[in-house]
């Protein structure tokens, strides 16, 4: 072949002509059909014929990006452009000044072209000569009659007017041969029903990883071969050749097979005997073989069948398949004894062996029909976990700071009473009058008043501070003098007392017509008290001043840090000074300590009970859900200031959750737990309004089962020795290693639960029957209202969206992976759809660059889900998105941490506009981000996007978050949340991480700058969001990283600020983990968690436009896959790689 290949010097696409055999019906300027048929003769049977009509249309195949198979036939289908091949022997009519030759194929028409030959072997060098044409040339189509083949294998071309073509221009890339690898480079033994996977037929080359080799060679029989044979081989080849950009030919040869390759497929038909393939063990330095024997008909079906299941993937049209391949796992884990059901089905083949272990109720029944069979006796079940439930209920701090005053002694004179509850200002007002008067019954003249001890600084400011000063004359400014805190091993920052008030400074100016920054915040170490409040005139002089001193109390916190929140009581003045101070659990103070100092201790305590008894190893978590649900009577105000709000029982929740976590970080650690072993799902339920009932708690925590396995002590070898096909059920034989009566009693096992299963002279089959591959879907609606961009979108109407997106043209759906709770993950593709129904996966990745969209991630971060369905409602309806589809892929995933979800909406109601963190992680409060580099993961969550990210290999990945909207406080948990301090405050509407966007040195610091420029000129056109950004830095620096810039990043408030990977984001980047393929992957984050109305239509824009930037950095960088052509020792090899076919 290698002197064909350097004899005739012309391209594939010049020799048809101007017949248009390479279609492009999608116009996107790459080739996505074949528009030619291929007949053979009916009776032919040659095997070098065959071999080489295997290798043309392997060549056909690979210039294409789809096929509709078959496209080899023995008669003429349809009015397509044709290769009609003619029986060895059969004379061609005579062309004047031309003289017949050994072979030659003839131009006899507009798309026809017929093959003559002498001789079999004539026509099989034709064939090959036609296989090893250049690629990609610019050549323009010529008038050509006659191609004629010699002996010597001379090739000569000749025009209608019986001249011939001395010469043929060529242009083609100069390619180094150090581009080549054809290396085998499989080592693995073969997985037959997954021939595009990691242990097919594939070979990927380490420094090019988009590169996807064919590293399979075909061997054919001298005789034996038959029509249908033949025809059947085709269409599997065909399959194999969809799936690589490296092609080295010739693939088949007769004879043993010396192509170099790393997998081999012998052809053995034998008349009398069932097709079937066997498994041949690969040998130190030889390439594995599969060998498929039969009777030529059964042995071609067979082969037509065994690729519609081995050549499919993940994706929009397999999941049969994928299924198929599930269940064939799945079984296998039986016979091996892995996992807990193949640990049981060992178990049970041993009998009385040992004793075995209980099993959960739930699972009895499955254990009934095969101990029945084995005559054994049922397992025990296990006893179930206790429910730990507890209540509490309480009395109204209310009544309680009441009874306290009811105390105090009677007297005279002026008495101030300062006093503090968390409550509404309307109850508080009217605790007021009664404590009014209390104390005039006690012989006093009272001067009452009643601050919210949450956020007291910010009740003292708007309601005592605020009056007065609207009531002084010729004030110019003001100045807020707040204490530095400082206790030991305190979780609070030093600047605590500012954040107390919190935004009262702004709401103050704003009511008095003032600026913002109007007050000055000034920090001292010790004023002799938390706060001043400073009126001055016009010179900078004090015109009035005011001091407040809020009440205090310390909680111990979790790995020996406390909590210093602010707490309810009294203190009473007379004659200037402090003659009395109670303090006073809040409800929420009391709550806490009820929750953390008995209910949690004895949460540990039966946590350490399982551990002495239990073998935690294996288990996901210790609880199905801890759930808490607390009502109290509290405010639930909105300020009229962007999103902030006043919200003590939204920083219950938080405190309950990230308490919790905190907890079982000491926990895990104490006790040297496996990473994989988790607390379990947490569930804080919160009301601000109970309606004149009591404060009340519960608590109802729901132990997770650890089932228990017998032990698998003897490792057990499975090996696959055949697949058959017997009247459209495939079987499956294993070669088991170990005695006959284990055998025996697994397959009864099998049978039991629902496998197939029977028994041959080697050991243990599986009998499936075939899966139908999904029809291609070629109805498409024409249109699709847009998705809503302005309100949270269920669960359910996400999924609904999702498939009617999947309706239109060029977007597709599938189910990506499943969570833990088992909910469905889907993913849309918006694909600019290929003439073909057969579509490379591998070449369709690597023609065009992929962005790849992920979204909710955390599930209470809710404005990506709507920015992805919006966007692929743009790709899949709009003339726009569709050209943009001519040279990019963009696939998403919508909504990624579907058990979240369920947990937020289950904890919506009465909290609609909460941050809700708690539904933040997956069913078992645990982040994921590390599970999509591990295999396997812990939890099937992680599979979605890992598999999608290996499915279409994206140069880009856009990573949708979310912070908060407004103010994250804790006030168990030092008010600015421990642990997440840095996002007390919102720093702006929209910000982004770049990977190496600061790092200088990094080679990818280039691109990183680039693309960070073009997103910040397209944030420079959304007013509405600069804006926004403004206002959040304005009031973040001033509260925030003023006071602590160490502790709070920066942020200027410019149209979108970019922020570096690093720290513990970097570690789970897909860019810092896979720059080779994904050199960026940004992660946006807008101020979503729970937004609504017009917030998040903001927010989803910023995604989406994200999301724009970066498809149109995609197309200013696209490149044009093109094919280039090697010659080699052996043959010809022939790539598609990213390139400008201008060159």
């Amino acid at each position: 072949m290698k002197e064909l290949f350097q004899n005739l010097d012309i391209s594939l696409d010049a020799l048809f002509g101007d017949t248009e055999v390479f279609c492009d019906q999608n116009k996107d300027g790459l080739a996505d059909a074949l528009n030619l048929q291929i007949v053979a003769p009916g009776g032919l049977s040659d095997s070098h014929v065959w071999a080489a009509l295997l290798n043309l249309s392997a060549r056909l195949c690979f210039e294409v990006l789809a096929v509709d198979l078959p496209f080899v036939h023995t008669r003429v289908k349809e009015h397509t452009p044709l290769l009609l091949i003619h029986k060895p022997g059969l004379q061609p009519p005579v062309l004047e000044k031309l003289e017949p030759s050994w072979a030659e194929l003839r131009h006899s028409g507009p798309g026809k072209w017929e093959a003559y030959c002498k001789e079999p072997q004539g026509l099989a060098s034709l064939l090959d000569l036609l296989a090893a044409c250049r690629a990609n040339s610019k050549q323009e189509p010529f008038s050509w009659s006659c191609l004629q083949l010699d002996k010597n294998k001379t090739a000569r071309l000749w025009d209608p007017a019986g001249r011939e073509h001395r010469e043929v221009a060529l242009i083609t890339p100069p390619v180094k041969g150090g581009d080549m690898n054809i290396e085998p480079a499989l080592t693995e033994e073969l997985d037959c029903f997954d021939l595009t996977g990691d242990k097919g037929i594939y070979g990927r080359p380490a420094d090019d990883p988009r590169a996807c080799f064919l590293d399979l060679g075909i061997s054919l029989p001298e005789e034996g071969m038959t029509c249908q044979l033949g025809l059947g081989l085709c269409q599997w080849l065909s399959r194999a050749v969809l799936e690589c950009t490296d092609l080295k030919l010739p693939l088949v040869r007769v004879g043993e097979n010396q192509g170099g390759f790393g997998r081999e497929l012998q052809i053995c038909p034998q008349k009398d005997k069932e097709p079937e393939l066997e498994f041949r063990s690969k040998a130190k330095g030889e390439p594995q073989v599969v060998k498929a024997c039969g009777n030529p008909s059964g042995l071609a079906k067979l082969l037509v069948k065994w690729a519609e299941l081995a050549f499919a993937q993940k994706g929009p049209d397999d999941q049969a398949a994928i299924n198929f391949r599930d269940r064939i796992n799945e079984f296998e884990q039986l016979i091996l004894g892995q996992g807990y059901w193949g640990a049981w089905a060992h178990g049970l083949c041993r009998g009385g062996e040992k004793a075995l272990p209980p099993v959960p109720k739930r699972f009895l029944s499955r254990f009934k029909e095969p101990c029945r069979n084995l005559h054994l006796p049922i397992p025990q079940t296990t006893a179930p976990l206790p429910v730990v439930t507890r209540r509490s209920s309480w009395t109204d701090e209310t009544q309680r700071l009441l009874a306290l005053a009811a105390k105090i002694r009677p007297g005279e004179g002026l008495l101030e009473l300062e006093a503090f509850i968390s409550k509404p200002r309307q109850e508080r007002e009217d605790l007021a009058r009664e404590l009014v008067g209390v104390l005039r019954k006690k012989g006093y003249e009272p001067k009452v008043k009643v601050l919210n001890s949450y956020k007291p600084g910010f009740s003292w400011l708007m309601e005592e501070v605020l009056p007065e000063i609207k009531g002084l004359s010729k004030v110019e400014g003001a100045r807020l003098v707040f204490a530095r805190f400082s206790k030991e091993n305190c979780l609070e920052l030093s600047s605590r007392w500012l954040e107390e008030c919190f935004p009262a400074p702004d709401l103050m100016a704003r009511s008095l017509g003032k600026p913002k920054d109007w007050v000055e915040f000034c920090e001292e170490p010790e004023p002799g008290c938390s706060l001043r409040f400073m009126a001055l005139d016009e010179t900078g002089a004090c015109l009035w001043k005011k001091d407040f001193t809020p009440l205090l109390t310390g909680i111990p916190y979790f790995e020996g840090r406390t909590a210093y929140p602010s707490a309810s009581g009294f203190r009473l003045w007379q004659n200037g000074r402090v003659i009395l101070e109670k303090t006073l659990a809040s409800d929420r103070e009391h709550f806490w300590r009820v929750f953390k100092e008995r209910w949690l201790p004895e949460l540990e305590k039966r946590m350490e009970m399982r551990l002495e008894s239990e073998d935690h190893k294996g288990h996901p978590a210790f609880w199905h859900e801890i759930r808490l649900e607390v009502g109290i009577n509290e405010t639930d105000a909105r300020l009229d200031l962007d999103d902030e709000r006043i919200c003590p029982m939204e920083a219950v929740h938080e405190d309950i959750y990230f308490g919790l976590l905190t907890f079982f970080r000491g926990f895990s650690a104490k006790h040297n737990l496996d990473p994989a072993t988790q607390l379990g799902r947490v569930a804080p339920v919160v009301y601000s309004q109970i309606k004149g009932k009591r404060p009340f708690a519960v608590l109802k925590a729901r132990p997770l089962a650890w089932p228990q396995a017998p032990v698998q002590e003897t490792p057990v070898v499975l090996k696959r020795e055949k697949l058959l096909l017997r009247r459209g059920q495939w079987l499956l034989l294993h070669e088991f290693n170990y005695d006959s009566d284990l055998i025996a009693r697994l397959s009864v096992v099998a049978w039991a639960w629902g496998y197939d299963a029977l028994l041959w002279e080697k050991g243990v089959g599986l009998r499936l029957s075939a899966p139908k591959r999904s029809p291609k879907n070629q109805a498409r609606q024409i249109t699709c209202p847009q998705p809503p961009d302005d309100r949270l979108l269920l669960s359910k109407e996400v999924e609904d969206w999702i498939h009617r997106l999947g309706g239109l043209p060029n977007l597709s759906v599938w189910q990506a992976g499943h969570t833990w709770q088992g909910r469905k993950v889907w993913a849309l593709e918006a694909v600019l759809q290929s003439g073909g129904r057969f579509v490379s996966q591998a070449r369709s990745r690597l023609a065009k660059p992929t962005l790849l969209f992920n979204a909710r991630h955390h599930a209470n971060e809710v404005s990506s889900t709507n920015a992805a369905l919006r966007l692929a409602h743009f790709l899949g309806s709009t003339p726009k998105g569709g050209d943009m589809l001519k040279k990019v892929n963009v696939v998403f995933i919508p909504l990624e941490n579907a058990d979240g979800v369920a947990t937020l909406e289950e904890l919506l109601p009465g909290a609609e506009d909460h941050k809700l963190h708690a539904a933040r992680y997956n069913a078992l409060g645990t982040e994921y981000y590390a599970d999509y580099y591990e295999d396997p993961p812990r939890f099937p969550d992680a599979l979605a996007k890992a598999g999608l990210w290996a499915r279409w290999l994206p140069r880009l990945c856009l990573d949708a978050h979310g912070v908060p909207s407004h103010e994250w406080d804790q006030p168990f948990g030092g008010l600015a949340p421990a642990g997440f301090q840095e996002f007390w405050l919102p720093r702006t509407m929209v910000f982004a991480y770049i990977p190496y966007i600061e790092d200088e040195k990094h080679p990818g610091n280039p691109g990183a700058k680039a693309l960070g420029s073009s997103l910040v000129k397209a944030f420079d056109q959304e007013n509405e969001i600069k804006n926004l950004n403004g206002r959040l830095a304005d009031r973040y620096h001033r509260y925030a990283r003023n006071q602590h810039n160490e502790v709070f990043p920066p942020s200027q408030g410019e149209s979108l600020t970019l922020l570096p990977v690093i720290g513990r984001i970097s570690a789970t980047n897909l860019a810092m983990r896979k720059p080779q393929i994904t050199p960026y992957e940004v992660i946006t984050e807008v101020t979503d968690e729970l937004a609504s109305g017009k917030l998040l239509e903001l927010c989803v824009r910023a995604h989406g436009l994200a999301a724009e930037v970066m498809i149109k950095d995609l197309l200013h960088n696209a490149e044009k896959a093109m094919k280039y052509p090697y010659s080699e020792w052996n043959g010809v090899y022939f790539a598609w790689r990213p390139g400008d076919q201008s060159h």
